[in-house]
């Protein structure tokens, strides 16, 4: 019954906050947005409905979870958990036993909703359990429970001999970092005047592989990426971006970067889908310069109405947050940049 009023209350919250953003936006001035000024008003409303889609499709910490991309982050996170504690250089023996029970009541509620089990995050958590299990058998050290209720979901995992831990060598990752990676940094600037040769999909999307390694909270991984090609849509998607007058129309792909709200939990991370997708978008434009490809970081600073247009054009689902936009596009023989220069060293670092 507490569950049952609980999702009640959280219903009519999204939906009092969704009213009152509509009221604002249609100027039907109501006593929130009332005497108000310009700026007041727009803030409101703006964080009205920021609040409002973080409240639908986040999932807090005690929630039942039916969504199976809810689900499927919340194991994610869990599964890190275990990573991590196998991956220490002294791991504590019964490390994590409540992450574990839980971990294992997630999956049961995820299978039990007849969601993939062939998913290759779902395959992995399963194996973090059974390494997991194996561990401590090595060491002698009783987790009688754990086994107990991993052992009707032994079943589902597909590959033994995934690991969740690998091992490195120094040696190997000093050889990798011999790039001049200062050089290859100062080289790429922002491009507003790309060339007429087509950037090859083939050759974003693998740029687009590279970038999967970026760091993400629990390594939830929730950004996607919106790739267009058809100049019409790029056009369009520019009338609604304020900072690419003289210079979209020679923009060849366009990349929307967004973030799924649906990996986040709890208020504490209300802000974590811009922080993991503005570091995804980061290295999307290094890989792309890697590939000798231009390209320029678009800001998504605008309000919720043409947030909303653009995700109807492209039919992106209300539980993602659009983060910025990438124009794409090849290099000509020759052009100019804006100096753009750095701040001092001094200006941007606090020593303590």
């Amino acid at each position: 019954m507490k569950k049952i009023l609980k999702k009640i209350a959280y219903t009519i919250a999204i939906t009092i906050l969704k009213k009152l953003h509509k009221v604002i936006t249609y100027d039907r001035f109501i006593i929130i947005a009332k005497n108000q000024g310009y700026f007041e008003k727009e803030l409101i409303k703006n964080t009205l409905y920021d609040i409002s889609n973080y409240l639908e499709f986040s999932s807090n910490n005690d929630s039942e979870i039916e969504d199976s991309e809810n689900l499927i982050h919340r194991i994610i996170a869990h599964y890190h958990i275990i990573e991590k504690g196998l991956s220490f250089p002294d791991t504590k023996s019964g490390f994590g036993k409540e992450v574990m029970i839980s971990l294992i009541n997630l999956i049961k509620r995820y299978i039990s909703l007849k969601h993939d089990t062939n998913n290759n995050q779902i395959q992995a958590a399963l194996n973090a359990i059974f390494e997991y299990i194996n561990y401590h058998k090595k060491i002698k050290y009783q987790i009688e429970e754990i086994e107990f209720h991993f052992a009707s979901l032994k079943k589902y995992l597909d590959k033994e001999s995934i690991h969740s831990t690998i091992e490195l060598k120094k040696e190997d990752i000093l050889r990798s970092c011999q790039i001049n990676f200062r050089g290859f940094v100062n080289s790429r600037y922002s491009i507003r005047d790309f060339s007429s040769v087509p950037v090859l999909v083939e050759t974003v999307i693998d740029a687009i592989d590279i970038s999967r390694k970026t760091p993400s909270a629990c390594n939830r991984q929730a950004w996607k990426t919106s790739l267009i090609s058809n100049h019409k849509i790029i056009a369009d998607v520019l009338k609604l971006q304020n900072g690419n007058r003289g210079f979209g129309h020679t923009i060849n792909k366009l990349a929307i970067i967004s973030s799924n709200l649906k990996a986040f939990s709890s208020f504490e991370e209300r802000n974590q889908a811009y922080i993991d997708g503005g570091m995804f978008a980061m290295s999307l434009t290094y890989a792309l310069h890697s590939k000798g490809i231009g390209s320029i970081i678009l800001n998504w600073a605008t309000d919720s109405i043409k947030d909303i247009k653009l995700k109807e054009l492209l039919k992106i689902p209300n539980s993602e947050v659009i983060v910025c936009l990438i124009g794409i596009g090849n290099y000509q023989a020759s052009f100019s940049v804006p100096k753009s220069n750095r701040k001092d060293l001094s200006e941007i670092i606090r020593m303590i």
